[in-house]
């Protein structure tokens, strides 16, 4: 944890840990800090990881039992540090919450989703003669990667591949949007 939080997190652009990742995160080594357990919490949380040195956080709140989700959403925070010395900020990202146990892998394909998006934004630069994605083209490709997971989870929702389907947790489905 000291390796991840000391030397790998400073070199991200985003991080994207759930609540009970957050909460070691922000432990610092000395056991776990209180995981959010409301909005607030979070967006408190995402601003206290930028201290770690990513370029942003985005605090998935898919754990979280609060007011938010009791209405049917799926929010998360995204904390951005600002450029040249602009003060960090925070966001809401919020989508409609898929009711189902299809959920086996989200944040990875969270991430994945984020680092296409990315890459995608990045080659455009590099042709149009830019070294580096600037915070809105990555802000914009973590919102597409929060898209691409809600439909990703929304197209799965219904499947039963489970080995205890009426107990276990499916996988999303990461083919969706190629095979429309």
């Amino acid at each position: 944890e000291a390796a991840l939080r000391e030397l790998l997190v400073p070199l991200a652009d985003v991080i994207t840990p759930n609540l009970p990742e957050a909460a070691r995160l922000l432990g610092g080594g000395a056991g776990e800090a209180p995981a959010a357990d409301d909005l607030a919490g979070m967006r408190e949380q995402a601003l206290a990881l930028l201290e770690l040195g990513p370029r942003m956080v985005l605090l998935k709140g898919g754990h979280l039992d609060d007011d938010a989700a009791s209405e049917g959403r799926a929010v998360d925070v995204l904390a951005v540090r600002g450029e040249s010395g602009a003060p960090a900020w925070a966001v809401e990202l919020s989508a409609p919450r898929v009711p189902t146990r299809n959920t086996h892998g989200t944040g990875c394909t969270l991430s994945s989703a984020i680092a296409a998006h990315a890459a995608r934004a990045a080659s455009g630069e590099a042709a149009a003669g830019r070294p580096a994605l600037g915070d809105a083209q990555l802000v914009e490709a973590v919102r597409e990667g929060k898209r691409f997971l809600s439909r990703a989870l929304h197209d799965g929702a219904a499947w039963r591949l489970s080995r205890t389907p009426q107990a276990g947790h499916g996988p999303v489905d990461h083919l969706s949007q190629v095979l429309r």
